[in-house]
């Protein structure tokens, strides 16, 4: 469903990808924004953020106070990026292989709505926050509410190693059961077609023998 930035939905479904992944976009201003789950986390979709204030992401990712909390950020998270960078002393030094390392700053491509960079929302905020403040108190909410949506959902159950040899059981005696019902079946058959077969005897048996008629 499309959200206008003051909560009025438009008849616009969210789009669904990558299997369970969920991408929802939100209309901020008349612009779309995308919000969605990349390997589990939630992502917002930069490029999107930038267009309605005429900036550009890699604008915001060159500042050295970008860089800085961008590097915080990561070691926060404990990503593998985290030990290089501190061996080396560079935490306002990021490349983009290290970005890429770090799955908090990803490209994707795609269509009019799907594709571009995409942050990771702690990222995603403090990007908001550059662009405009009351676009970053907007991504908050939108963010809040995207959560409250997560918790209501009733989460699935993990499958344990008992439950899967639980099921494979009960196929078991299920597969079994069906066979000896066969089997009975096929005993019950077989008799009904043995008493069948001595009443059509007996029936032959007693009929009277015909003589020819002579005229």
């Amino acid at each position: 469903m499309l959200h206008t930035s003051k909560g009025r939905k438009l008849a616009i479904p969210a789009l669904i990808s990558d299997g369970a992944q969920l991408s929802q976009i939100f209309n901020y201003n008349a612009n779309p924004v995308t919000f969605r789950t990349i390997d589990g986390a939630l992502m917002v979709n930069a490029t999107q953020m930038a267009k309605p204030f005429q900036k550009t992401v890699y604008a915001w990712l060159r500042l050295p106070s970008s860089k800085a909390y961008i590097s915080a950020v990561i070691q926060s998270k404990n990503t593998q990026s985290v030990p290089q960078l501190l061996r080396n002393g560079r935490r306002n030094q990021l490349n983009k292989r290290e970005l890429r390392q770090s799955n908090l700053v990803i490209t994707r491509k795609g269509g009019r709505n799907g594709g571009g960079t995409y942050f990771h929302e702690d990222i995603a905020i403090e990007f908001a926050r550059w662009l405009s403040p009351a676009f970053a108190v907007w991504c908050n909410d939108r963010i809040k509410e995207l959560f409250k949506q997560s918790v209501a959902q009733p989460q699935p159950q993990a499958i344990t190693l008992d439950d899967v040899l639980s099921r494979l059981r009960e196929a078991t005696d299920l597969l079994t059961a069906l066979k000896r019902e066969r089997e009975e079946r096929e005993r019950l058959e077989a008799i009904l077609s043995g008493i069948k077969s001595q009443i059509d005897t007996a029936q032959v048996a007693r009929l009277p023998i015909s003589t020819p008629t002579l005229f």
